[in-house]
């Protein structure tokens, strides 16, 4: 089935794969739009080590490589990446926290500090300065396209 590439709808569950000329047999899936995080779309992508084809069924039973959130809409319309499908989310799923640094004025100097953001929720956590229970957490960026297939062919470093 040809999708239009000039109207995508994105729904959460969407199955994605990237253009075999950026990224080999690597799938994605959108979870949902992120309005309180710069209106970014929050994803999770698989590992893929044989770098296979898969049956859309399959995809899901691969482990999760990284969740961060991208612009879904563009990279389709400029073919970096075609929706195959769509598997509901499990329903007891909850999208981990990403760190975040923010900085903040205090006696007219800028003080950075660490936060937590949970997806969806307009609170972040004030955790302070870095410590060794943020090394766990990807940190929070809106990327897009291309800088996402760059990301992802690095070995997505938590840190960056």
């Amino acid at each position: 089935m040809e999708l239009n590439k000039k109207r995508i709808q994105r729904k959460t569950g969407d199955i994605y794969k990237f253009n075999s000329k950026y990224l080999e047999n690597e799938y994605f899936q959108f979870i949902f739009e992120d309005k309180e995080y710069l209106g970014g779309d929050l994803i999770r992508g698989f590992v893929n080590e044989q770098k296979n084809e898969l049956e859309i069924k399959e995809i899901l039973d691969l482990p999760i490589k990284y969740y961060t959130y991208t612009c879904i809409i563009p990279g389709y319309k400029f073919d970096y990446w075609d929706k195959i499908g769509n598997i509901s989310i499990e329903e007891d799923f909850i999208a981990p926290p990403f760190k975040c640094l923010l900085g903040d004025l205090k006696n007219d100097q800028l003080h950075y500090y660490w936060y937590l953001h949970q997806p969806g929720i307009r609170e972040d956590i004030f955790i302070g300065d870095y410590n060794n229970i943020l090394d766990e957490y990807f940190k929070a960026s809106v990327r897009m396209p291309v800088p996402l297939i760059n990301w992802i062919q690095i070995g997505c470093d938590k840190n960056s």
